[in-house]
């Protein structure tokens, strides 16, 4: 590391900058990244998907937040001061000074951010000139036709309602796109996504620039139906042609590098957003229906850890991923599995490997939060497993987020309520003993696309977006013991319409897994809470 930190070190000063900083980003507005891609894991050894650094020439600071400060620590070198991004901003770091950035892997609202407080220079990658020809080459998989079967809308009408007023659109990032199309791809890990640009026109006309390596004859014939089709490379001299026209831009989106080869932009929200984010009667049948079939295999996977003597965090996850592959509808896992036993447990977005795995044996508490990529569905859950004998502190925590859970699933709120609203049903309960989580209650998740999708969420900073029937969420409360042990309960739930007043809203529970009940003081719960959780009981009884 300390080689290429004086490489970097070097260039600054050849820039005449302070400092250089590697975002945990692409062109695309990835979370999950291709391999060639992952600047900041080639720099830092930082595998967790969010986090910045910034080298100045004399020293290293890296931003997280609190899912990745603890594994921060473990995976960077003692000269990196770690802050976690709720205590300790950048800015604190660059203010008034000179910061060089690459503008393709940085947004038009960060860059706006950043001009408020240092001066920006732009720069090529400095990451990549290090890399070199070592550097993985970009993802090339086949795009394919995403069937209207599961769709539900082809993507001729999804085009024509979009919402813009402005001569061109632009959209990058990948979900919004193959959304959109109808196309899906294999480009990044876990995430059924083809990587491409792509510009709407006035005339709902689309643009799509993309390796045409990807395209096979079927899905190059379904796509110029209603796209004309570019090479990547192409789409900066296509801007240029076009620079003096209105475009559309989403500025938290937008790599900057667009935004400054043009000269009329009107920033607004990505028009694909929030319908992509309301599922059609179509998705919320397959969605519906995988989650049984997920349900069973993370229901058989319960049912055989608990009887282990003895086995370990890596062989539990293999196995989970061996019930899910039972099912032929199973295509792959929707992220990486997180298996932690005790204080593994306790590290919010933890991965086993061989240095770290842990036997799960003898009394502890296993938290084990995965998900599977089904044709026309994405699941995510977590499940909190009793191992042996739970102490009364691991019961009592539980519950205590259990109670969050179902204060979450049985929310009845007006049309217009937001997830912010929604978070403090869950926060209740821990907050009365002083004890919080340092992530969302929940995220939006897509149908066949990325298991993290917005513009959705249940968290203290999801106040923009009104919760809306056919959006489907996760419903994640937890407690983290560091050095001890981890408790989330994570099912995903769908937004409905309340039957006896359709001005109010209300969610459904679609995942079909039971909850630990060797971790529950049902002393601690109302007779409604054991209402509740003895109608999910027996909804996961799934024959």
């Amino acid at each position: 590391m300390n080689t290429k930190m004086n490489y970097i070190r070097n260039q600054l000063n050849s820039l005449e900058v302070d400092g250089y900083i590697v975002p945990n980003n692409d062109e695309y507005c990835n979370e999950y990244l291709p391999d060639s891609a992952k600047r900041l894991e080639y720099i830092t050894n930082f595998t967790g998907s969010a986090g910045t650094l910034l080298i100045t020439k004399n020293e290293l600071h890296f931003f997280t937040d609190g899912r990745y400060t603890t594994q921060s620590q473990q995976q960077l070198t003692d000269d990196c001061t770690i802050h976690n991004i709720a205590d300790t901003k950048l800015a604190d770091y660059i203010k008034n000074k000179t910061i060089a950035v690459d503008p393709w892997l940085h947004s038009c609202a960060q860059i706006q951010e950043l001009k408020e407080i240092c001066t920006i220079k732009f720069t090529d990658n400095l990451v990549d000139k290090i890399w070199g020809d070592k550097r993985p080459a970009p993802p090339a998989s086949k795009a394919y036709i995403y069937d209207i079967k599961y769709a539900g809308k082809s993507a001729t009408d999804k085009i024509n309602e979009l919402d813009f007023n402005t001569d061109y659109l632009f959209l990058n990032t990948a979900d919004s796109i193959n959304w959109l199309l109808n196309i899906r791809g294999s480009d990044i890990i876990y995430t059924p996504f083809c990587l491409c640009f792509l510009v709407v026109d006035n005339s709902k006309h689309c643009h799509l620039f993309i390796n045409k390596n990807k395209l096979d004859t079927p899905t190059k014939n379904y796509l110029k139906q209603f796209c004309t089709l570019y090479n990547e490379d192409e789409l900066l001299d296509f801007i240029t042609q076009h620079k003096t026209d209105k475009w559309q831009l989403d500025k938290s989106t937008t790599p900057v590098a667009i935004a400054d080869k043009l000269k009329n932009v009107m920033y607004a929200d990505d028009p694909t957003q929030l319908p992509k984010s309301i599922k059609n009667s179509t998705e919320i049948k397959w969605i519906k229906q995988h989650h049984i079939t997920d349900g069973k295999a993370v229901t058989k996977f319960i049912n055989w850890v608990k009887q282990q003597a003895q086995t370990t965090e890596l062989d539990a996850q293999n196995k989970l991923l061996e019930f899910r592959k039972e099912s032929p509808d199973f295509i792959y896992p929707s992220f990486g599995t997180i298996c932690g036993f005790n204080a593994n447990g306790a590290i919010i977005h933890y991965q086993a490997n061989a240095n770290t795995n842990k036997n799960v044996t003898s009394n502890g508490l296993l938290l084990v939060d995965s998900g599977g990529q089904y044709m026309g569905c994405t699941t995510d859950i977590t499940r909190t497993i009793a191992i042996g004998s739970p102490t009364k502190d691991m019961i009592n925590d539980y519950t205590l987020v259990l109670k969050g859970h179902i204060a979450v699933a049985t929310a009845k709120f007006k049309q217009g309520t937001t997830g912010a609203q929604i978070d403090k049903l869950a926060r209740q309960y821990l907050l009365a003993e002083g004890k919080d989580y340092d992530h969302g209650t929940g995220h939006g998740v897509g149908a066949f696309l990325s298991v993290h999708e917005g513009p959705c969420g249940i968290s203290k900073r999801s106040t923009k977006v009104a919760l809306q029937a056919g959006m489907l969420l996760s419903n994640e409360p937890g407690y983290y013991k560091p050095g001890k042990y981890g408790i989330r309960i994570e099912s995903l739930v769908l937004v409905i319409q309340n039957t006896s007043n359709p001005k109010w809203l209300e969610f459904e529970t679609i995942t079909k897994a039971p909850l630990e009940k060797d971790l529950i003081d049902y002393k601690m719960l109302s007779s409604d809470e054991i209402e509740w959780l003895d109608e999910y009981t027996k909804s996961t009884n799934l024959p």
